[in-house]
């Protein structure tokens, strides 16, 4: 009887002790939740993308995406395991594999990362990459990506800084959508004088910096292009940036394009800066998936 109910004793200790820990972890995992939701957004989309490019990155998409997440990205399938191969490529092709975030630009549940991927072999990329995120986690996920020319490294990913002290970004976005068709959309000279400021830099690498090499663009694309298709498929602004979200066919100069324009607009509302990461769209792929 004795030995009985030692035993006994035994079994209701351990079943007590693995009830505590089972409890302690039921605890600890709804803190990391109750944490992760109440992070800001950009505090999510930054984690996330510096936790998904490294040997974690199963842990990272169970950690941070939502159970319906929504992928764009044509490289990652359009899908959530896609991602996770496309990542574990990514890095194990690339030992030296470096992310480097230059401008982040949130709005609500939308983030922006302006990103410099560096591969190995001093291979480097520009990324675009806009997430929507809600109570934690991130619901959906667009990207591009434009590999930069050697030597325009500082050229691409140089300039201002957000201001996060301006509204210009918020304000001026009306404005810059109206700005943007005109002078690409139209191909119409006098917008571009009119919005894009005396002392503009320009970061796209194909086009030297200045007003007069834009309005040379702008010329150009009005001598060389018959059909044009401009399509808008959001923005996100904060500060004294705006991000445009557009699809993009202007044969023979860019075909079938997906882009992110980065817009920096001063307090006067004037186009001051622009970055782009422009990525075509295989003819194969499926362009509402990608938007």
């Amino acid at each position: 009887m004795r030995i009985q109910k030692r035993q006994s004793k035994d079994v209701v200790s351990s079943s007590t002790k693995l009830i505590l820990v089972i409890f302690g972890i039921f605890v600890a995992g709804c803190s990391t939740t109750s944490k992760q939701e109440n992070m800001a957004p950009e505090e999510v989309a930054t984690q996330y993308i510096q936790e998904l490019y490294s040997s974690n990155y199963a842990k990272a998409t169970e950690k941070y995406l939502a159970k319906n997440y929504i992928e764009h990205q044509p490289s990652a399938a359009f899908s959530r395991v896609g991602l996770e191969s496309y990542v574990e490529q990514r890095i194990s092709a690339n030992p030296s594999h470096q992310l480097i975030i230059h401008r982040v630009i949130a709005q609500g549940e939308r983030v922006f990362l302006h990103m410099e991927e560096r591969l190995n072999n001093e291979e480097t990329y520009a990324r675009a990459e806009m997430f929507r995120v809600s109570d934690g986690k991130i619901v959906e996920h667009w990207a591009t990506a434009q590999k930069v020319p050697k030597g325009k490294n500082d050229y691409m990913f140089g300039g201002a800084a957000v201001n996060n002290e301006s509204t210009a970004g918020v304000k001026y976005t009306p404005m810059m959508k109206t700005a943007y068709r005109g002078f690409i959309g139209d191909v119409d000279i006098e917008v571009a004088k009119k919005y894009v400021a005396d002392e503009y830099f320009q970061h796209n690498p194909m086009i030297e910096p200045g007003k007069d090499a834009l309005l040379g663009f702008v010329r150009l694309l009005k001598e060389k292009v018959t059909y044009r298709k401009l399509t808008f498929h959001g923005t996100v602004a904060s500060g004294d940036f705006t991000v445009l979200h557009v699809y993009a066919d202007y044969p023979p100069l860019f075909t079938n394009v997906h882009i992110f324009d980065i817009f920096r607009v001063t307090e006067d509302g004037q186009l001051a800066e622009h970055w782009d990461i422009i990525e075509n769209i295989k003819p194969e792929i499926d362009i509402e998936k990608v938007f």
